[in-house]
């Protein structure tokens, strides 16, 4: 998408009620106010993931799942992916966890906390029953399996404002608007995009 069709874009989504608090400054070009935005696909994947919490939980493991350009299946860049991005979207108000003691019933003091499980265990290890170690390694995966994620307020809110009508994978000009905001509330909450790993376990 061409940077000036970036800005368009930028000035239509500044009219949309944020519901957001901003809590950092953003560090964004002097000239026209860009930052750094998700490839297409992975904009992509995150609307159908948010669109799908509208209405049904979904376990993180969901989020390590989908084809992205540059992200190969059971990669361990597919799942930083997924880590980050859940981390971003409950550093961002978007996403919360259910239950709501989950701090409690895991074990975990935040959501800080929280990501660095996920990153710790890889979803996509194939431990057989019969292999050393894997009694520790299901235990370990019920990180990905049983917390189940689902849409804030602001979270049904972001989607309402890009799926009006019912989520469309193939509307480009939608998801390049829905790209350019959600990055911004990434930037405003000091969880920017970008290619290095945030959460490390």
């Amino acid at each position: 998408m061409s940077l000036r069709r970036t800005c368009a874009l930028k000035r239509r989504i500044a009219n949309a009620p944020y519901l957001l608090k901003l809590k950092f400054p953003t560090t964004r070009c002097n000239r026209c106010g860009r930052f750094a935005m998700m490839p297409s696909s992975v904009a992509s994947w995150l609307l159908f993931h948010l669109h799908t919490m509208r209405t049904d939980p979904i376990s993180a493991a969901h989020f390590a799942g989908g084809h992205m350009d540059g992200y190969p299946d059971e990669s361990n860049l597919k799942r930083q992916l997924a880590v980050d991005t859940i981390y971003r979207c409950l550093r961002c108000d978007l996403v919360e966890i259910d239950p709501a003691e989950w701090r409690q019933v895991y074990g975990l003091k935040d959501i800080e906390e929280f990501a660095r499980q996920l990153a710790h265990v890889d979803p996509f290890r194939r431990v057989l029953p019969s292999d050393t170690g894997y009694e520790q390694h299901a235990n370990e995966m019920m990180i990905w399996l049983a917390p189940e994620l689902y849409n804030t307020r602001n979270g049904d809110a972001l989607i309402d404002r890009h799926s009006p009508a019912g989520l469309d994978l193939d509307d480009e000009e939608r998801i390049a608007a829905f790209n350019v905001e959600i990055c911004e509330i990434f930037e405003s909450n000091g969880v920017p995009w970008g290619s290095r790993p945030l959460v490390l376990s």
